[in-house]
C-alpha cells in the first residue's frame, strides 16, 4: 500500500514529538544498541522509519509463522526489501508447525516470537526491544482488561518501558502512524487477519471501541489521562507493597511465611494479599477465600498450579509443589481434533444447536461454545478446585461432589477436570459439567466432546 507525500512540515513535527517522547520519558539514548520487532504493517514500518530519521542504531528482527500462508511470506519478502532499502541489519526467522487455532494460536505465536526476541537480545548485545504498540493497541488492551475482570495494573495497560521492552510510539494513535506514512509516501503490508472479528481484540477494535468514540469523541486523550493517573496510583501501591514484603515476609528452605500479624495492619490487607498470591498462581477469590471471616483459621489448605498453601493463626504457609509424571495437563483448542493425558483421550466437535443430537451420557459433554475462552485445559483435579454442578445454583468444592458420588479413593487420583483459559472448571469429566457452560436457549454453537478410557 502506498500513499502520497502530503506533508513535509508535519512529518518534521511528528519526528520531533518522536524525539522529545524519548528523551522526556527516557526510553533509550543514542548508546543504546535497538532491535526493532518489525512484522512489514505500518506501525512498526513507521517505527523503523522514524528511528532511522532521528540517527538510531538499530536492527530488525522480523517472525513468519506461516499462519497465513503466501501472504506470510509476502510479509517476509517485503520487510527484507525495507530493511535493505533502510540499511540496517535483518534478523529473520520461520517458525514450523504452528497451526492456526485462533486466539490461542495469537498466544503461542506472541511466546515463541519474544523468546526469540530475547536470545537475539541476548546473544546480540542488544540493549532494548522495540515494539510498535501505539495508543489505539493501549486502548484496546485496557477494554479487554477491563471486560475479562482485572486490577490497577490491567486498567494501567502496557507500559511505556518495562524491563528493556520499549513501546516508543505509545502517545500516537492509529490514525497519526497512518497519516505520517502516506506524507513520507511509506510501503507497507496490511494484514487480512486485522479485519475478521473472530478474534475477541478484533471484535473490540471494530465494534466496541467505535460506540464509544461517538460517546466520547476524545476517548483517546481520555484513556491516556487515565493511565497516567493509575500509573502514579500503581506507584505508591507498590511502594508499600514492596514495605509488606519486606516487614511480612521470610524464607525458611523452600517454605515461605507470610506474618498474617503484619498483613492485618495493611490499609487493605486483602489487596495486598492477593498481589504477593498471584506471583505463586493464586486467584484473587483464593485470596479472599483465605481472609474470609476475619481470624485466620488453622489448617485450610489452597493450591495454585505451583504452590501449596495452608493457614495458621499466626502465618501463611507456602510450599512448592512437587512435580510428578501424574500432574500432565493437555491444551485443548476451538477446533475438532482428539487430545489425551494418560488414559483419558477426548474428542472435539462443534455443532449448530439445531443439528445437534443430544446423547445424555456421562462420558459426554455438550457446552455452549460462545461461554468458553480457549484453549481449555485437561487436568488432574486438586484440592481446591470448585466449580457449579449442572442443575446447581451455588459453587461445590470438587472433593466434596467425589464424595457424594461415592467415588473409590483409589480411583479419586485418576479424576480430571476440564477447565478454562480463565481458569474455571467447565467439566469434572465423566461425571458433571459445569451450569455455567450449559446449552442455553440461545445458544448457537455447541462445542461437543466425548470421553474415551483407553484402559477400557
Amino acid at each position: 500500500m502506498e500513499g502520497a507525500y502530503l506533508c513535509p512540515k508535519h512529518r518534521l513535527i511528528v519526528l520531533a514529538q518522536f524525539k522529545s517522547f524519548i528523551r522526556s520519558n527516557h526510553l533509550f539514548s543514542s548508546e543504546d544498541k535497538l532491535l526493532l520487532a518489525i512484522s512489514g504493517g505500518v506501525d512498526s514500518v513507521v517505527l523503523a522509519d522514524l528511528l532511522k530519521e532521528a540517527g538510531c542504531h538499530f536492527s530488525l528482527a522480523h517472525c513468519n509463522f506461516g499462519l497465513r500462508g503466501t501472504e506470510s511470506d509476502g510479509d517476509e519478502q517485503f520487510v527484507r526489501e525495507y530493511a535493505h532499502q533502510l540499511g540496517v541489519p535483518l534478523f529473520c526467522k520461520r517458525f514450523e508447525g504452528v497451526k492456526s487455532q485462533g486466539e490461542s494460536t495469537q498466544m503461542v505465536a506472541r511466546n515463541l516470537r519474544y523468546q526469540w526476541f530475547e536470545l537475539l537480545c541476548k546473544e546480540n548485545g542488544f540493549t532494548n526491544l522495540l515494539v510498535a504498540h501505539h495508543a489505539d493497541d493501549q486502548l484496546e488492551t485496557i477494554l479487554m482488561n477491563f471486560v475479562r475482570g482485572t486490577g490497577v495494573s490491567g486498567l494501567r495497560g502496557m507500559k511505556l518501558k518495562q524491563g528493556h521492552i520499549v513501546r516508543p510510539l505509545l502517545n500516537f494513535s492509529r490514525e497519526e502512524i497512518t497519516n505520517y506514512a502516506k506524507e513520507r509516501g511509506l510501503q507497507w503490508r496490511e494484514d487480512s487477519s486485522n479485519a475478521s472479528t473472530k478474534y475477541r481484540r478484533n471484535e473490540m477494535r471494530h465494534k466496541v471501541i467505535p460506540l464509544l468514540k461517538e460517546i466520547n469523541p476524545s476517548l483517546l486523550s481520555s484513556m491516556g489521562r487515565m493511565t497516567e493517573r493509575l500509573s502514579g496510583v500503581e506507584k505508591l501501591f507498590e511502594n508499600s507493597f514492596q514495605q509488606f514484603v519486606n516487614q511480612g515476609i521470610t524464607f525458611e528452605g523452600e517454605l515461605i511465611f507470610v506474618d498474617t500479624q503484619v498483613l492485618e495492619n495493611q490499609v487493605d490487607s486483602l489487596l495486598v494479599l492477593s498481589e504477593f498470591l498471584q506471583g505463586k498462581g493464586f486467584s484473587f477469590e483464593q485470596a479472599k477465600a483465605v481472609l474470609q471471616g476475619g481470624e485466620m483459621e488453622s489448617g485450610r489448605q489452597f493450591f495454585s498450579k505451583f504452590f501449596e498453601l495452608t493457614t495458621d493463626r499466626k502465618r501463611i504457609i507456602l510450599r512448592p509443589l512437587q512435580s510428578s509424571d501424574e500432574d500432565k495437563t493437555q491444551l485443548i483448542f476451538s477446533d475438532e481434533a482428539s487430545y489425551s493425558v494418560g488414559s483419558i483421550q477426548l474428542n472435539t466437535s462443534i455443532h449448530s444447536k439445531e443439528k445437534l443430537r443430544l446423547q445424555p451420557l456421562a462420558e459426554m459433554a455438550f457446552l455452549d461454545f460462545e461461554s468458553l475462552v480457549f484453549p481449555l485445559k485437561l487436568r488432574n483435579w486438586k484440592q481446591g478446585d470448585r466449580f457449579r454442578p449442572l442443575g446447581m445454583k451455588g459453587m461445590k468444592k470438587v472433593s466434596d461432589f467425589l464424595i457424594d458420588a461415592k467415588v473409590p479413593l483409589v480411583l479419586k487420583n485418576e479424576v480430571k477436570v476440564l477447565e478454562d483459559a480463565d481458569g474455571n472448571i467447565v467439566w469434572l469429566v465423566g461425571m458433571r459439567i459445569d451450569d455455567r457452560f450449559k446449552m442455553k436457549d440461545d445458544s448457537k454453537r455447541i462445542f461437543h466432546i466425548s470421553l474415551k478410557n483407553l484402559k477400557k
